[in-house]
């Protein structure tokens, strides 16, 4: 579990990566945070995520089960944004293969 810290959250243990997403990366979410509030199919893009270990089964629950679409979107960014430096470049990737026309409207 090097370079990881692990904590429970619910009685729920999760492997949390030791680093939040690079502020580049973040600046970049931050730019074309309307665009992605309008475009984004959240529960598209999560399978890229959890594969590649970025969110555990934990979190696509809570996003899955957030009821409100706004909810949905902004539990999306805020757990993007806080797993890791590995996160943003997966989740430009689900995008450009899930999502092409959001991608092309990207400013990445």
């Amino acid at each position: 579990m090097s370079g990881q810290k692990v904590s429970i959250t619910c009685g729920v243990l999760i492997r949390c990566p030791a680093s939040t997403m690079e502020q580049a990366h973040r600046d970049k979410i931050r730019k074309n945070l309307v665009l992605l509030s309008k475009e984004l199919d959240v529960v598209l893009i999560l399978p890229y995520l959890y594969k590649e270990h970025i969110f555990s089964d934990f979190h696509i629950e809570k996003i899955i089960y957030q009821e409100v679409q706004a909810q949905r979107f902004w539990y999306f960014i805020t757990t993007l944004q806080r797993s890791g430096p590995k996160a943003f470049p997966v989740f430009i990737d689900a995008v450009a293969e899930v999502q092409t026309h959001l991608f092309e409207l990207m400013d990445i």
